[in-house]
Protein backbone atom coordinates (compact mmCIF):
# COMPACT_ATOMS: atom_id res chain seq x y z
CA UNK A 1 0.00 0.00 0.00
CA UNK A 2 1.33 3.73 -0.82
CA UNK A 3 1.22 5.39 1.91
CA UNK A 4 3.02 8.40 3.13
CA UNK A 5 4.61 9.41 6.73
CA UNK A 6 4.49 12.11 8.56
CA UNK A 7 3.92 13.22 12.77
CA UNK A 8 0.96 13.94 13.95
CA UNK A 9 -0.80 17.39 14.10
CA UNK A 10 -3.48 18.01 16.62
CA UNK A 11 -6.15 18.07 13.99
CA UNK A 12 -5.78 14.12 13.28
CA UNK A 13 -6.77 13.82 17.32
CA UNK A 14 -10.73 12.67 16.57
CA UNK A 15 -9.25 10.50 13.86
CA UNK A 16 -6.72 8.62 15.69
CA UNK A 17 -8.82 8.37 18.33
CA UNK A 18 -11.51 6.40 16.61
CA UNK A 19 -9.08 4.40 14.46
CA UNK A 20 -7.53 3.32 18.04
CA UNK A 21 -10.97 2.67 19.28
CA UNK A 22 -11.99 0.52 16.47
CA UNK A 23 -9.02 -2.22 15.89
CA UNK A 24 -8.35 -2.49 19.98
CA UNK A 25 -12.17 -3.48 19.59
CA UNK A 26 -11.78 -6.03 16.70
CA UNK A 27 -8.39 -7.56 17.32
CA UNK A 28 -8.81 -7.81 21.20
CA UNK A 29 -11.01 -10.69 21.53
CA UNK A 30 -10.26 -11.41 24.59
CA UNK A 31 -11.16 -8.48 26.55
CA UNK A 32 -14.59 -6.98 27.09
CA UNK A 33 -15.68 -4.83 24.51
CA UNK A 34 -17.13 -2.45 27.19
CA UNK A 35 -14.16 -1.76 28.26
CA UNK A 36 -12.98 0.44 25.33
CA UNK A 37 -13.87 3.96 25.04
CA UNK A 38 -12.81 6.79 22.01
CA UNK A 39 -10.88 9.03 24.65
CA UNK A 40 -8.90 5.79 25.93
CA UNK A 41 -6.15 7.25 22.85
CA UNK A 42 -5.68 10.88 24.34
CA UNK A 43 -4.66 9.64 27.67
CA UNK A 44 -2.84 6.45 26.37
CA UNK A 45 -0.63 8.34 23.90
CA UNK A 46 0.22 11.73 26.07
CA UNK A 47 3.25 13.25 25.86
CA UNK A 48 3.99 10.45 23.49
CA UNK A 49 5.92 10.82 19.93
CA UNK A 50 3.23 9.99 17.28
CA UNK A 51 3.83 9.12 13.34
CA UNK A 52 0.85 8.72 10.83
CA UNK A 53 0.75 7.02 7.80
CA UNK A 54 -1.70 8.46 5.00
CA UNK A 55 -3.01 6.76 2.06
CA UNK A 56 -3.32 8.05 -0.93
CA UNK A 57 -6.76 10.17 -0.41
CA UNK A 58 -5.19 11.90 3.17
CA UNK A 59 -6.58 9.25 4.82
CA UNK A 60 -4.89 8.03 8.18
CA UNK A 61 -4.98 3.95 7.82
CA UNK A 62 -2.07 3.73 10.68
CA UNK A 63 0.33 5.20 13.62
CA UNK A 64 2.83 4.42 16.03
CA UNK A 65 3.10 6.10 19.17
CA UNK A 66 6.38 5.86 21.07
CA UNK A 67 7.70 7.23 24.59
CA UNK A 68 10.89 8.37 23.44
CA UNK A 69 13.11 8.90 27.12
CA UNK A 70 12.86 4.89 27.11
CA UNK A 71 12.66 3.75 23.34
CA UNK A 72 9.80 2.31 23.93
CA UNK A 73 7.42 1.69 21.68
CA UNK A 74 3.34 2.04 23.23
CA UNK A 75 1.20 1.52 20.32
CA UNK A 76 1.22 0.37 16.89
CA UNK A 77 -2.20 0.27 15.09
CA UNK A 78 -3.35 -0.02 11.06
CA UNK A 79 -6.28 0.62 10.04
CA UNK A 80 -8.78 -2.96 9.40
CA UNK A 81 -8.98 -2.35 5.73
CA UNK A 82 -5.22 -1.44 5.64
CA UNK A 83 -4.09 -4.68 7.70
CA UNK A 84 -1.68 -6.94 5.71
CA UNK A 85 -0.42 -4.11 3.42
CA UNK A 86 2.71 -3.13 4.51
CA UNK A 87 1.90 0.01 6.49
CA UNK A 88 2.85 -1.84 9.94
CA UNK A 89 6.37 -2.84 8.60
CA UNK A 90 6.96 0.92 7.13
CA UNK A 91 5.70 2.57 10.12
CA UNK A 92 7.96 0.50 12.27
CA UNK A 93 11.12 0.49 10.15
CA UNK A 94 10.54 4.62 10.34
CA UNK A 95 11.78 4.51 14.01
CA UNK A 96 15.53 3.08 12.84
CA UNK A 97 15.99 6.46 12.09
CA UNK A 98 15.85 8.56 15.16
CA UNK A 99 15.03 6.23 18.20
CA UNK A 100 18.04 4.86 19.94
CA UNK A 101 18.62 1.16 20.13
CA UNK A 102 17.32 -1.22 21.63
CA UNK A 103 13.51 -0.57 21.33
CA UNK A 104 11.21 -2.30 23.67
CA UNK A 105 7.54 -2.64 23.75
CA UNK A 106 5.02 -5.48 25.63
CA UNK A 107 2.83 -7.50 23.52
CA UNK A 108 -0.26 -8.96 25.34
CA UNK A 109 0.24 -12.86 25.78
CA UNK A 110 -3.15 -13.12 23.74
CA UNK A 111 -2.21 -11.62 20.69
CA UNK A 112 -0.81 -14.41 19.20
CA UNK A 113 -0.86 -12.60 15.73
CA UNK A 114 0.68 -9.37 16.88
CA UNK A 115 3.45 -11.82 18.72
CA UNK A 116 4.19 -13.26 15.79
CA UNK A 117 4.58 -9.88 13.43
CA UNK A 118 7.22 -8.44 15.87
CA UNK A 119 9.62 -11.98 16.07
CA UNK A 120 9.50 -11.86 12.28
CA UNK A 121 10.98 -8.75 12.11
CA UNK A 122 13.61 -9.28 14.24
CA UNK A 123 11.84 -8.79 18.15
CA UNK A 124 12.87 -10.98 20.65
CA UNK A 125 10.85 -11.77 23.80
CA UNK A 126 13.09 -10.61 27.68
CA UNK A 127 10.44 -11.63 29.61
CA UNK A 128 7.16 -11.96 30.88
CA UNK A 129 4.35 -10.12 33.60
CA UNK A 130 1.24 -9.08 34.47
CA UNK A 131 -0.77 -6.32 33.99
CA UNK A 132 -4.50 -4.71 34.56
CA UNK A 133 -5.15 -5.58 31.19
CA UNK A 134 -3.52 -8.98 31.47
CA UNK A 135 -0.09 -11.31 31.05
CA UNK A 136 2.05 -9.65 28.39
CA UNK A 137 5.77 -10.34 26.68
CA UNK A 138 8.53 -7.43 27.23
CA UNK A 139 10.20 -7.41 23.42
CA UNK A 140 13.39 -6.32 22.69
CA UNK A 141 14.89 -5.22 18.89
CA UNK A 142 18.68 -4.40 18.90
CA UNK A 143 20.01 -2.24 16.12
CA UNK A 144 20.39 -4.32 12.75
CA UNK A 145 23.06 -5.91 12.07
CA UNK A 146 24.50 -4.29 9.17
CA UNK A 147 23.97 -1.11 11.23
CA UNK A 148 26.29 -2.40 14.17
CA UNK A 149 28.82 -3.64 11.64
CA UNK A 150 28.59 0.03 10.00
CA UNK A 151 29.25 1.24 13.88
CA UNK A 152 32.30 -0.89 14.24
CA UNK A 153 33.97 -0.17 10.91
CA UNK A 154 34.24 3.54 11.26
CA UNK A 155 34.96 3.08 14.76
CA UNK A 156 37.59 1.15 14.34
CA UNK A 157 38.88 2.99 10.52
CA UNK A 158 41.82 5.69 12.02
CA UNK A 159 40.02 8.47 9.81
CA UNK A 160 40.32 12.28 10.21
CA UNK A 161 36.07 11.53 11.39
CA UNK A 162 37.46 9.32 14.63
CA UNK A 163 39.60 11.67 15.45
CA UNK A 164 37.39 13.67 17.55
CA UNK A 165 36.15 10.72 19.45
CA UNK A 166 32.73 9.72 19.87
CA UNK A 167 31.47 12.93 19.96
CA UNK A 168 32.77 13.63 16.59
CA UNK A 169 30.49 11.22 15.15
CA UNK A 170 26.53 11.53 15.22
CA UNK A 171 23.97 9.42 14.88
CA UNK A 172 25.78 7.10 12.43
CA UNK A 173 23.06 4.51 11.07
CA UNK A 174 22.68 2.62 7.75
CA UNK A 175 24.15 3.82 4.50
CA UNK A 176 23.00 7.02 2.80
CA UNK A 177 21.04 8.39 6.05
CA UNK A 178 19.41 12.06 6.68
CA UNK A 179 20.67 14.44 8.42
CA UNK A 180 19.92 15.10 11.93
CA UNK A 181 16.76 17.21 13.41
CA UNK A 182 17.52 20.53 12.15
CA UNK A 183 16.27 21.71 16.03
CA UNK A 184 18.82 19.80 17.76
CA UNK A 185 20.62 23.10 19.20
CA UNK A 186 24.26 24.13 19.83
CA UNK A 187 24.66 26.70 22.33
CA UNK A 188 21.05 27.47 21.53
CA UNK A 189 21.30 27.89 18.01
CA UNK A 190 19.59 25.47 16.22
CA UNK A 191 20.16 23.78 12.70
CA UNK A 192 24.39 24.20 13.36
CA UNK A 193 24.32 20.66 14.56
CA UNK A 194 22.49 19.42 11.50
CA UNK A 195 25.16 21.83 9.10
CA UNK A 196 27.93 19.89 11.08
CA UNK A 197 26.07 16.50 10.49
CA UNK A 198 25.77 16.71 7.27
CA UNK A 199 29.54 16.95 7.08
CA UNK A 200 31.06 14.50 8.66
CA UNK A 201 27.94 11.70 7.20
CA UNK A 202 28.99 12.82 3.85
CA UNK A 203 32.71 12.61 4.27
CA UNK A 204 32.04 9.03 5.78
CA UNK A 205 30.13 8.68 2.57
CA UNK A 206 26.83 7.73 4.84
CA UNK A 207 24.59 11.04 3.87
CA UNK A 208 21.54 10.28 1.35
CA UNK A 209 22.51 11.24 -2.04
CA UNK A 210 20.23 13.83 -2.65
CA UNK A 211 21.95 16.02 -0.13
CA UNK A 212 25.39 15.71 -1.48
CA UNK A 213 24.67 19.24 -3.97
CA UNK A 214 23.60 21.05 -1.62
CA UNK A 215 26.46 21.39 1.02
CA UNK A 216 27.52 24.56 1.99
CA UNK A 217 24.39 25.90 -0.06
CA UNK A 218 20.90 27.32 0.90
CA UNK A 219 20.56 26.63 4.98
CA UNK A 220 24.37 25.77 4.97
CA UNK A 221 24.95 29.19 3.10
CA UNK A 222 22.70 31.15 5.31
CA UNK A 223 24.28 30.10 8.58
CA UNK A 224 28.27 30.18 7.79
CA UNK A 225 27.18 33.82 6.37
CA UNK A 226 25.39 34.53 9.67
CA UNK A 227 28.61 33.28 11.45
CA UNK A 228 30.51 34.84 8.91
CA UNK A 229 33.23 32.03 8.53
CA UNK A 230 33.91 29.94 5.23
CA UNK A 231 31.86 27.32 4.47
CA UNK A 232 35.12 25.10 2.99
CA UNK A 233 37.10 26.26 6.19
CA UNK A 234 34.70 25.02 8.53
CA UNK A 235 34.38 22.25 6.79
CA UNK A 236 38.07 21.37 7.32
CA UNK A 237 37.73 22.27 10.84
CA UNK A 238 34.69 19.74 11.11
CA UNK A 239 36.87 17.00 9.89
CA UNK A 240 39.70 17.69 12.11
CA UNK A 241 37.40 16.69 15.20
CA UNK A 242 36.23 18.11 17.76
CA UNK A 243 32.48 18.27 19.39
CA UNK A 244 29.98 20.84 17.58
CA UNK A 245 29.98 23.29 20.74
CA UNK A 246 33.77 23.61 20.10
CA UNK A 247 33.47 23.75 16.15
CA UNK A 248 30.96 27.00 16.85
CA UNK A 249 33.45 28.54 19.55
CA UNK A 250 35.91 28.04 16.79
CA UNK A 251 33.26 30.17 14.59
CA UNK A 252 32.94 32.55 16.61
CA UNK A 253 36.59 33.04 16.97
CA UNK A 254 37.14 33.03 13.42
CA UNK A 255 33.97 34.22 11.99
CA UNK A 256 31.39 36.25 14.98
CA UNK A 257 30.56 35.58 18.37
CA UNK A 258 27.12 35.70 18.59
CA UNK A 259 24.72 36.92 21.68
CA UNK A 260 21.61 35.72 23.07
CA UNK A 261 19.56 38.07 20.70
CA UNK A 262 21.64 37.12 17.79
CA UNK A 263 21.03 33.42 18.51
CA UNK A 264 17.09 34.67 19.02
CA UNK A 265 17.04 36.36 15.82
CA UNK A 266 18.59 33.09 13.72
CA UNK A 267 16.39 30.73 15.18
CA UNK A 268 13.42 32.33 14.57
CA UNK A 269 14.72 33.33 10.93
CA UNK A 270 15.63 29.67 9.74
CA UNK A 271 13.02 27.95 12.11
CA UNK A 272 10.65 29.90 9.74
CA UNK A 273 11.97 29.82 6.61
CA UNK A 274 9.68 28.90 3.34
CA UNK A 275 6.54 30.73 4.76
CA UNK A 276 5.83 33.78 2.65
CA UNK A 277 9.08 34.81 2.56
CA UNK A 278 11.19 34.25 -1.24
CA UNK A 279 12.24 30.35 -0.12
CA UNK A 280 8.40 29.82 -0.30
CA UNK A 281 8.87 28.76 -3.81
CA UNK A 282 11.87 27.02 -3.00
CA UNK A 283 9.46 25.03 -0.71
CA UNK A 284 7.04 24.16 -2.96
CA UNK A 285 9.02 22.48 -5.81
CA UNK A 286 10.11 20.54 -2.99
CA UNK A 287 6.87 19.23 -1.97
CA UNK A 288 6.03 19.13 -5.77
CA UNK A 289 8.58 16.93 -6.41
CA UNK A 290 8.28 14.54 -3.58
CA UNK A 291 4.76 14.13 -4.34
CA UNK A 292 3.70 16.22 -1.29
CA UNK A 293 1.87 18.99 -2.52
CA UNK A 294 -1.21 18.24 -1.27
CA UNK A 295 -0.04 18.74 2.57
CA UNK A 296 -1.12 21.96 2.74
CA UNK A 297 0.33 21.48 6.67
CA UNK A 298 4.09 21.50 5.25
CA UNK A 299 4.44 25.76 5.94
CA UNK A 300 8.14 25.69 6.34
CA UNK A 301 11.55 24.15 5.34
CA UNK A 302 12.20 22.35 8.59
CA UNK A 303 8.68 20.91 8.50
CA UNK A 304 9.23 19.55 5.11
CA UNK A 305 12.53 17.55 6.57
CA UNK A 306 10.50 16.36 9.05
CA UNK A 307 8.24 14.61 6.80
CA UNK A 308 10.96 13.77 4.00
CA UNK A 309 13.28 12.19 6.16
CA UNK A 310 10.38 10.26 8.27
CA UNK A 311 11.03 11.53 11.66
CA UNK A 312 8.44 11.64 14.25
CA UNK A 313 8.48 14.67 16.40
CA UNK A 314 6.66 15.34 19.50
CA UNK A 315 2.94 16.11 19.05
CA UNK A 316 2.05 19.10 19.56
Amino acid sequence: MDVTLRKALPRDSRELARLFFEVRRNAFTWRDPATFALDDFEFQSAAENITVAEDRAGAIVGFVSVWAPDSFVHHLFVAIHAQGLGVGPKLLHSLHDWLPFPHRLKCSAPNSKAEAFYRKRGWTEIGRGDSSDGPYLSMELAAPAANRAHRIAIAACPSPLAAGGPDAIHFLSTMNSTPIDPLQKTGGMVYFARMLDKIRKHAGGDLRADFHDSLGKGMDGRCTDFLRVDYADLKERVLKGGTDEEILKWCFVTGRELNDGDIYTWNHFIGKLGWRDPSSEVLARRKRENKLAHRDDIVTMFEFFDVDEQRAPLIT
